[in-house]
């Protein structure tokens, strides 16, 4: 059996781990097609044309402590990908770099991405497009080309605790997206904390209008 444009056989795997391995100058860094209740650990995946690691049509996947540097660069493509998966952990990576955006999911659901480093990357430093019910926490998202975190036709999502800087902007949400949640995250704006800029400005000027007042009273 065989085929120009799609694989002959097409089985599902399961219980695999990949770790430890150094993959660099491919077209492709690792692809994992169709995959289930895997782990991908303790990589350095570098310098491959397409993305650093793409996990498509899967579920259950560890992604943790792997090095996703100088990916993407020839063909515009992103560090860690996600496309049609879910339930799985992105922790830990160091994802820097890389052609376009650092970490990517698409049509995914029920993700964790959590306490990454994403730097330096083309584009954004997280994105979402059409993915619901993520979970998108305590990572540091610096000096990416685009936003920090984007998000894009995607609901219900949790983005919490994460720290933003040089990035050409914070979070940005379009607007077909509902209910999402964001909050606790640093975009290095100074400011006091708790408090609205401008509700505290305007305490101020009515505090000092009462005084003024008290003082020409008593000077009558």
């Amino acid at each position: 059996m065989s085929s120009r444009m799609a694989p002959g056989l097409d089985i599902p795997n399961y219980y695999i781990t990949i770790s430890n391995n150094t993959v660099m100058y491919n077209y492709r860094g690792l692809w994992v097609l169709d995959t289930h209740n895997s782990e991908i650990k303790d990589n350095i995946i570098c310098f491959n044309n397409y993305s650093g690691i793409s996990v498509d049509d899967s579920t259950k996947i560890l992604i943790s402590n792997n090095n996703v540097s100088s990916n993407g660069h020839v063909e515009d493509w992103c560090g860690i990908t996600l496309a049609a998966t879910s339930y799985c952990d992105v922790s830990e990576n160091i994802v820097d770099n890389n052609g376009e955006t650092g970490i990517s999911l698409t049509s995914c659901d029920h993700n964790n991405v959590t306490n990454n480093i994403v730097d330096h990357n083309g584009d954004e430093g997280i994105s979402l497009t059409g993915s619901d019910y993520n979970n998108i926490t305590d990572n540091t998202i610096r000096n990416n080309d685009a936003t920090g975190i984007d998000l894009e036709a995607s609901d219900y999502n949790r983005i919490i605790g994460n720290i933003l800087r040089g990035n050409r902007k914070c979070i940005e949400v379009d607007e077909n997206c509902i209910g999402n949640i964001i909050e606790n995250n640093d975009c290095g704006k100074k400011g006091i904390p708790g408090f609205n800029i401008y509700l505290v400005s305007g305490l101020f000027g009515v505090i000092l209008i009462v005084l003024i007042r008290r003082i020409f009273k008593k000077r009558d």
